[in-house]
């Protein structure tokens, strides 16, 4: 280091005197340029030194940045795990609640079934319990009907009855007759074709023959195919039926 400095200052002598500086001229300039030499030294250390406390200065900046987004990111980390907390428990509270929601439709519903199905059995009941009534006061009325049918029967003289002679009487004028005898008894006319029954015989009975039991038990179909065996018209004998009334 000493060697490097005297070195130097040789050189600003020869310098200086190759300037054409003598002694006392060439003492100050050696001095002029030492001190230039030492302030623009100066001038570079604290060049330096600035720069190092910049450097430093730049560091701890960027350490205490790098510290505080070190600690943004955790607490933003913390924050993130918080609001998946209160998510998470947002979503168990709603889970919950539809689940709540879904028991109480289902129990809703159920009661509404149970209210209809109560409500059917006893609609059903009442329908059940009206038909009751009405085929008990029907019954009634038929028992009433039939007891002042047979009180009529006993008090009214009862008109023999006298069966369809083969070659004697003729169909349309015996059904005439026998039309006559029920409604001046009053029998119910859904016994007309079993007393009509009673009545007849031979070729007439051989007629009914072709006849199910349900349409031996119609009194009109009854009648039509006595007519017809006997070659009668309904025409005909509605004619002869409306000669034979006064």
């Amino acid at each position: 280091m000493a060697e490097k400095v005297y070195g130097d200052l040789l050189k600003i002598y020869e310098t200086g005197k190759s300037l054409g500086y003598q002694r006392e001229e060439l003492d100050e300039w050696v001095a002029k340029i030492i001190r230039q030499n030492e302030e623009r030294d100066t001038r570079m250390e604290e060049r330096k030194e600035k720069a190092k406390v910049e450097e430093e200065e730049r560091k701890q900046r960027a350490k205490v940045e790098e510290e505080e987004r070190k600690q943004r990111a955790k607490v933003e980390e913390e924050k993130a795990k918080v609001e998946e907390e209160e998510r998470k428990q947002r979503a168990k509270v709603e889970e919950r609640k539809m689940a709540m929601q879904e028991e109480e439709m289902r129990f809703k519903w159920k009661l509404e079934e149970d209210q209809v199905a109560a409500k059917i059995k006893r609609d059903d009941e009442e329908s059940k319990a009206k038909i009751a009534a009405i085929e008990k006061e029907s019954k009634a009325k038929d028992v009433e009907e039939q007891e002042n049918r047979d009180t009529r029967k006993r008090n009214t003289p009862q008109t023999k009855r006298q069966k369809f002679v083969e070659g004697t009487d003729k169909m349309d004028a015996f059904i005439n007759r026998f039309e006559m005898l029920m409604k001046l008894e009053k029998e119910p006319q859904h016994e007309w074709a079993i007393q009509l029954l009673s009545l007849v015989g031979g070729k007439a009975l051989d007629a009914l023959q072709v006849l199910s039991d349900d349409e031996v038990a119609n009194y009109a179909i009854l009648k039509k195919t006595l007519l017809d065996f006997y070659q009668y018209s309904e025409d005909d004998y509605r004619q002869k039926f409306h000669e034979l009334k006064p």
